[in-house]
């Protein structure tokens, strides 16, 4: 599965250092919808929240 997933567009394996650094937020795994269509799966407290993290928003 890792193979697929880094056969996508910007993706790049986390060095061990990197993997470690990683903080969660906490909050239940939810999939949600961006303004444009795509969508984001995250841990959130609620899908505005996860939204506004990992969408991108127009200007």
């Amino acid at each position: 599965m890792l193979k697929n997933i880094l056969k996508l567009e910007g993706a790049q394996q986390l060095s061990k250092i990197e993997q470690k650094n990683i903080q969660g937020k906490g909050g239940e795994l939810m999939a949600c919808r961006c303004p444009n269509g795509v969508l984001v799966v995250g841990h959130a407290d609620s899908c505005s929240t996860l939204i506004n993290t990992l969408c991108e928003m127009d200007s």
